[in-house]
């Protein structure tokens, strides 16, 4: 049965760019990829942080209405992302070590080694570089290193770090896992804002106007999904409606294996009335992909998810993606919400916004 019309919401990763900047991304790339596609589109603004979709498929003649709604929490990681340099080197510092003597890294590194890989590379970057600096000024002003050895050395340093910089986002990454440190040592700093944000979401859900009720979770948007639904428990329980979950760039175990209270929270999520989907690419460097969820906790046996690879090399020409990963390797962290040349694998726009259900879409795939 076709979906007529859905509400979908969607919540972000580490990012404070907000709801406007997710919302004309969407809605650009929404309109780019129907024209590599079969079906049509008309777009609208319904608020600050709402947008419409009406998605017109032009081979099943169906339409289907969606109304997506951004979830707010910028102002719960504004604190870490305005944080003075001095502060966030001490607080990467503590974080790194707890990362180290918790057993987190270790455990990514067994299950995502990419990942491990651009943590390691982000935090070493953040306190390392200070380090360095000061350690050539010291050594060039003590006169253990002749000034144009200095001069020369320090070229080519801040030369590879700025590289690594524009290349990794390595404070970026840095202050994503500081925040994830505070967080999972205080479950109020995220509690108290997702659990309002689900009150809103269970309304929707009690109304039952729409076919699908659709929550999206990029990257550490991920992670919080299953604090909303754990407070979405009984109302989805209850409900006669569709709802679905997709998790894009899943990173769950960051919170999983660092803090006592998320795995209680994980507990409390109706996995058995939830369609769940999840798409982690193994070329993306930001997540843990085809994680099963015996690996994630072994007290979540009857949990099921789909576990996709979106085949990123596959939306497009081999020269054309080479190109991509090459100019930005940070790009392809990104494409789970872009569009694509080719769509016969993954279409995040006919997926959020058509006439399948999310589980049927990704099954037909």
């Amino acid at each position: 049965m076709a979906v007529l019309k859905r509400k979908a919401y969607y919540i972000s990763g580490f990012d404070d760019r907000g709801a406007e900047h997710y919302r004309a991304m969407y809605l650009s790339q929404c309109r780019k990829q129907s024209e590599n596609a079969t079906y049509s589109i008309q777009s609208d603004a319904i608020g600050e942080d709402a947008w419409r979709i009406q998605l017109t498929d032009t081979d099943q003649k169906t339409s289907t209405l969606t109304d997506f709604r951004f979830i707010q929490w910028q102002h719960v990681m504004a604190p870490t992302m305005r944080e003075n340099p001095v502060a966030l080197w001490w607080h990467a510092l503590e974080a790194l070590t707890g990362y180290l003597t918790n057993g987190f890294l270790l455990r990514t590194r067994r299950t995502a080694p990419l990942f491990a890989f651009s943590i390691f590379l982000a935090m070493g970057w953040t306190l390392l570089t200070p380090l360095l600096a000061i350690s050539l000024v010291v050594a060039i002003a003590a006169g253990w290193l002749p000034p144009v050895s200095g001069v020369l050395t320090g070229l080519g340093l801040g030369g590879l770090l700025w590289w690594i910089y524009k290349k990794f986002y390595p404070l970026w990454i840095t202050r994503a896992f500081v925040f994830n440190r505070q967080a999972a040592r205080n479950s109020d700093i995220l509690m108290s804002e997702l659990n309002q944000q689900a009150r809103l979401i269970a309304q929707d859900i009690e109304q039952g106007e729409a076919d699908e009720y659709l929550l999206i979770g990029h990257c550490y948007g991920s992670t919080l999904l299953p604090i909303i639904l754990a407070e979405l428990a009984s109302v989805i329980r209850s409900s006669e409606k569709t709802v679905s979950v997709l998790y894009l760039a899943q990173t769950a175990p960051m919170l999983q294996w660092t803090s006592d209270w998320y795995p209680r929270q994980m507990q409390r999520v109706p996995f058995e009335a939830i369609d769940c989907v999840d798409y982690s690419s193994p070329a993306d460097g930001l997540c843990y992909p085809q994680l099963e969820s015996q690996d994630l906790d072994q007290n979540l046996d009857d949990q099921t998810c789909i576990l996709k690879s979106p085949r990123f090399h596959t939306l497009f020409d081999a020269d054309h993606y080479a190109r991509i990963v090459r100019r930005n390797k940070f790009r392809i962290h990104f494409q789970y919400l872009l569009s694509s040349h080719k769509t016969d694998v993954y279409d995040y726009f006919y997926m959020t916004a058509g006439p399948m259900r999310l589980k049927d879409y990704a099954l037909s795939r």
